[in-house]
């Protein structure tokens, strides 16, 4: 992946690196995938997991690779994970944090953050620069689709199971659509309309939860830190709530989960809706489950 523009990291902000998408995928472990295992529609490349998650896994379908930080990427990073989650697996979504791997950032060398990368047969083809008028992510991601057909060797396992009610359900592309133009209220009442139909979905859900975060955040009193004045009154339940919206925008839902749970009762509605931000097998979720429902 050769480019001709270096871009060095940016220095760590908590407000910068607001969490806002990972519309949310749970991270993916940090190994490289085994033929034996499926493939995920969304996954975090690392330098660790570059070469298996980025490099092999396009020889058999594109992945295209969002490199920015989440507060760079947000809007963005929604719509690509939507499409993503849509796509019944024909293209994987791979998402870099230049903040937290430098290093694999530079491989890509990008010219601006964010950038996306097209990735096929081991190369990139194609390079996305947000900002370029006339210019659709949607779109864009068929044109590699066009371009990549046929050379590819497929994957060779089968797409986990999927709920039928979400799996191409336009309304996905319409709420991705709503982030990126910054209307997260609009993206929540789409999600809470398809859950109707589908409550227990885990997309939808943790779709639900992340925008509900980027809802409260716009309103959220910027003269303070929510986080340590969570921690200076403990009793301060609106405080708690608002540390863990701060803490989900930082990339750390389960401190978030773990804050509230403490405060339980007064805290047991969000802790509900975060914990769809957190991996099922997370042994924080299960604990905090069982605590709600004993």
């Amino acid at each position: 992946m050769s480019h001709t523009h270096a871009h060095d990291a940016c220095t760590p902000d908590r407000h910068r690196d607001a969490r806002v998408a990972d519309l949310v995928a749970p991270a993916a472990a940090e190994t490289p995938p085994k033929d034996s295992l499926r493939a995920h529609p969304v996954v975090t490349v690392t330098g660790f997991t570059l070469a298996a998650e980025v490099i092999e896994r396009s020889r058999q379908v594109p992945v295209i690779v969002l490199v920015g930080s989440p507060l760079q990427s947000g809007r963005l990073r929604g719509q690509l994970t939507s499409l993503a989650e849509s796509a019944g697996l024909r293209w994987i979504l791979g998402i870099l944090d230049p903040d937290k791997d430098p290093h694999a950032a530079m491989q890509f060398r990008p010219r601006q953050l964010p950038s996306v990368f097209a990735v096929a047969g081991g190369t990139t083809v194609a390079v996305f620069e947000p900002g370029l008028p006339g210019r659709d992510i949607g779109d864009w991601v068929e044109e590699v689709l066009r371009s990549t057909a046929g050379r590819l060797s497929g994957l060779e396992t089968e797409p986990e199971p999927q709920s039928p009610a979400p799996g191409h359900d336009p309304r996905l592309r319409t709420a991705a659509e709503a982030v990126d133009r910054g209307d997260f209220a609009a993206a929540v009442a789409i999600y809470e309309q398809m859950l109707i139909d589908a409550p227990h979905d885990p997309v939808l859900l943790r779709a639900r939860a992340a925008v509900s975060v980027l809802v409260r955040v716009a309103d959220m009193d910027r003269t303070r830190d929510p986080i340590q004045a969570a921690a200076a009154d403990p009793t301060d339940i609106d405080a708690a709530l608002d540390a863990a919206d701060a803490l989900v925008m930082l990339d750390r839902p389960v401190a978030a989960v773990e804050l509230l749970t403490a405060r339980l009762p007064h805290t047991r509605e969000r802790v509900v809706e975060l914990l769809a931000l957190l991996d099922p097998a997370h042994p924080v979720r299960q604990q905090v489950v069982s605590a709600l429902y004993a």
